[in-house]
This record gives C-alpha cells, structure tokens and sequence, in this order.
C-alpha cells in the first residue's frame, strides 16, 4: 500500500492510494472511496489522506505536512503560504 498525490491539470487535487484486496477495508474504513475508472481509492480530505501518513510516499508526505493544496485552498499554484495570508489580510482590511 501507498499513498501518492494525483494531479488535475497539473495542480496536485487529492491523494491516491493502491491496495490488495485483502487491504480494501483498511482503506475504505480510513473514509477513501473507490474510483473504478483509476481502480484505485481516492480522497481530497487531508483528515482521511492523514489517518494513512505512514503510507505516504515523499511527495504526499510533504503536503500532509503543509495541511493544504493551492486547488482547494484558492492560494495561486507557486505562491508560500506567508505571500498567501498577507494577500487575504489586505483583501479583508479593504472591505
């Protein structure tokens, strides 16, 4: 078992894990769901991908340990979390 991330058009969107047969339970008791079409569980909850960290490869791991994915978090593909958050706080002392 290994847990990877998966991409959408080049930006990481959620995690992906392969699995025996006999490991399905383990997997879908975390909160992973099946893709038929990939033959392989998926999630785009890092609490679900986090229950299964010590099955991440590096690159997994590494985004687990930021906590975020600039897709679903709105922060610009490239842009650090510190850039990000000033940006936020500017945007709400203009409103």
């Amino acid at each position: 078992m290994e847990m990877r991330i998966y991409s959408v058009l080049g930006v990481p969107a959620g995690f992906r894990m392969k699995a025996s047969y006999d490991e399905k339970n383990i997997i879908k008791a975390a909160g992973f769901q099946w893709d038929p079409g990939q033959k392989c569980w998926y999630t785009r909850d890092f609490r679900v991908a986090s229950s299964m960290a010590g099955m991440a490869d590096e690159e997994a791991a590494r985004f687990l340990k930021v906590g975020s994915f600039p897709i679903l978090t709105g922060r610009p593909p490239g842009m650090c979390e510190e850039a990000w958050a000033a940006r936020q706080a500017a945007g709400r002392e203009r409103q």
